[in-house]
């Protein structure tokens, strides 16, 4: 991170400090918050922790150039020559939107999972959005969780300071979204099942459904390492009776039905797809996870553990190993027929 060298970055405190970010759809945010000497608030940006900075900011073969930390750095010049012109908030508040929000709806939602968990009790608690992603899949599903009188609107481009801003890391800690707190998940899902039942006559057509939810080309991507091309693939499953579900722009209400109530669950092995959604699965699904090769072809192997779905690893039937261009391998069927064997 020698973009930021000479800026002291300092350990968190639930004290004033000053915040603004930038919204661009498609990349990391970089909102940032400092204190009254100019100092960074750590976990104010999750990219301040990570270890790759050069691959983050520059990108490579694999991975789309973000200028995070160029972006994070304008940023903090703009807070420190402007932080006397600000909105004050007083309250006690928790960001909410985060690094992932603009580009990643798994990460995000692993993220928000847990500030919710961690906070929703506390009625004292603000909740922080980006008005830019008002219609994000994953707010408008916790727009039905909390309540309206705890949610605060922020606009980029715009300092504010506050008395009380709650830094919590901004990471995907799905390892914390672990079976102890199924009991929540379950209310949680519960309440928007019930909600996405009322007043329907056709709810049958959503329910043991096989459900296919691969990273594929056709999303929100900036690292490409297990990015699947699928089209072939999913015009097959669709053909079949598969419902492909995207969690960038399938309505999110729809999609955590249709996994809480599917009868196989095809998913990513690794990645924000999976990390974020995998609180939805249903435990008596038959789930499968994909896992890319070098090869250039396909096989099973027993059920793999990944980091990313630590809530899951135990469901997971088997791992299917395919090159990342699945179209050009002309294996549909063969692919749909190891998903089917017991």
């Amino acid at each position: 991170m020698d973009i930021l060298k000479g800026i002291k970055i300092v350990k968190p405190y639930d004290g004033p400090s000053y915040f603004r970010y930038n919204y661009v759809t498609g990349t990391w945010c970089d909102c940032l918050a400092i204190n009254d000497k100019n100092e960074i608030l750590f976990n104010s940006n999750h990219f301040l922790s990570v270890a790759n900075s050069r691959i983050q900011e520059s990108g490579d073969s694999l991975t789309i150039p973000t200028r995070i930390y160029s972006r994070i750095k304008n940023n903090y010049n703009e807070i420190v020559n402007s932080k006397t012109n600000y909105l004050s908030i007083s309250e006690k508040c928790l960001l909410f939107d985060n690094s992932f929000s603009p580009s990643n709806a798994g990460h995000d939602m692993s993220c928000k999972l847990k500030y919710y968990l961690d906070y929703y009790k506390d009625a004292n608690v603000k909740f922080l959005f980006f008005n830019e992603g008002r219609k994000l899949n994953t707010n408008l599903y916790f727009g039905t969780l909390i309540d309206e009188s705890r949610m605060i609107y922020l606009n980029e481009k715009t300092i504010y300071k506050f008395e009380c801003l709650i830094n919590v890391h901004q990471y995907n800690n799905i390892g914390d979204l672990n079976p102890k707190n199924k009991h929540v998940f379950v209310k949680m899902n519960k309440m928007i099942c019930d909600k996405f039942e009322k007043g329907r006559t056709d709810i049958n057509e959503f329910k043991n459904k096989n459900v296919l939810l691969l990273k594929s080309s056709n999303m929100n991507i900036i690292r490409k390492h297990d990015v699947f091309e699928v089209s072939k693939l999913t015009k097959t499953m669709e053909s079949k009776g598969w419902i492909v579900l995207h969690p960038d722009i399938s309505d999110f209400h729809t999609l955590l039905y249709l996994l809480n109530n599917a009868k196989t669950i095809v998913t990513s092995d690794h990645g924000g797809i999976v990390c974020g959604n995998q609180t939805y699965f249903n435990e008596k699904a038959k789930i499968i996870t994909v896992a890319p090769c070098k090869e250039k072809n396909i096989s099973i192997i027993g059920s793999k553990s990944s980091a990313c779905r630590t809530y899951i690893n135990h469901l997971v039937k088997k791992t299917i190993l395919v090159n990342l261009n699945i179209d050009s391998l002309n294996c549909e069927e063969k692919f749909i027929n190891l998903v089917e064997q017991n």
